[in-house]
């Protein structure tokens, strides 16, 4: 994380760097914006954000571990996400697939 802030600021000019993971991530994301201010890698006016959300879960509930490879595809997450509110709002209304 270190090394891909570094390459972000020196070589693409980034002004602003989003991290957009997990809540669990949080306390790893102050370590590492921290260290990176503290080894003089990033400007005073670099910002430096973690943009955390909710845990996404496999079918068994447990956390996904995107080291292993055991995840699924954005793209069926989302189709999945809109049959899954389809069908909610569906059962409110009175109707379901």
């Amino acid at each position: 994380d270190l090394a891909a802030i570094r390459q972000r600021v020196e070589i693409e000019k980034a002004d602003r760097i989003l991290y957009v993971t997990d809540s669990g991530q949080s306390q790893h994301f102050k370590m590492v914006f921290e260290a990176a201010r503290l080894a003089g890698t990033v400007a005073e006016g670099t910002s430096l954000e973690h943009v955390p959300f909710g845990l996404v879960q496999g079918e068994d509930g447990k956390k996904f571990a995107t080291r292993s490879g055991d995840t699924v595809k954005l793209a069926d997450l989302l189709d999945e996400s809109v049959r899954i509110a389809k069908n909610d709002v569906g059962e409110r209304e009175g109707y379901a697939e």
